[in-house]
Order: structure tokens, then C-alpha cells, then sequence
């Protein structure tokens, strides 16, 4: 039996950890120009290959480096490079780009 189970307390925690993380994961692709979205249409991307790029980062140790890189990103728009310490740089670095407007 699962522990959380039962326990509201950490059933919270647990879907404020995936919330947490969905969006880290989301961000970090857009910093890139890579649309999840386009790429689950198009086929690209599986969305069982979506929730364990979520479910990798949730064991990433570098949380707050992450967190950090995305706030001093300038709002430009442009494809900023996946640093080499995100569990899903290989993942990200193998999808297509939107093209810009």
C-alpha cells in the first residue's frame, strides 16, 4: 500500500511536487522553442514520455540552479541552450523547434 494513501497531508505534498515540477518541465522546454504541446499533436513526443521527463525532474538535485537559470532568462524569445546538469537536456535537445513568428 502506497503511504500517502489515506493521508491528505501528503497527497498534497505529492501533486504540489508534480505541479511544481509539470511547470519546470514545460518552462525549461519553452526556453528552448520547443512547443510540448506541437510536439504531443504531432506525435513527437508520447505523453507517457511526457510524465517521466516530469517524474525525472522531480529527482533532479539541482532544483534551485534550475529555478535560478529560468528567472534570468531575458524575455526575448529566443532558443536559449539546455544547461548539461537538466535530467531532460537529451530529451529536450531531440524534439523540434517552434520557428518564431
Amino acid at each position: 500500500m502506497q503511504p500517502w494513501r489515506g493521508n491528505p497531508a501528503m497527497e498534497v505534498t505529492m501533486y504540489e511536487k508534480l505541479d511544481k515540477h509539470s511547470l519546470l518541465v514545460n518552462r525549461m522546454a519553452a526556453s528552448a522553442q520547443v512547443d510540448l504541446a506541437e510536439v504531443l499533436l504531432r506525435g513527437r513526443l508520447s505523453p507517457y514520455a511526457l510524465r517521466g521527463a516530469i517524474h525525472s525532474c522531480t529527482h533532479c538535485q539541482h532544483v534551485a540552479r534550475c529555478e535560478a537559470h529560468l528567472a534570468a532568462l531575458p524575455g526575448d524569445g529566443a532558443a536559449r541552450e539546455i544547461p548539461v546538469y537538466c535530467r531532460n537536456k537529451a530529451l529536450f535537445d531531440n524534439l523540434p523547434r517552434t520557428v518564431p513568428a
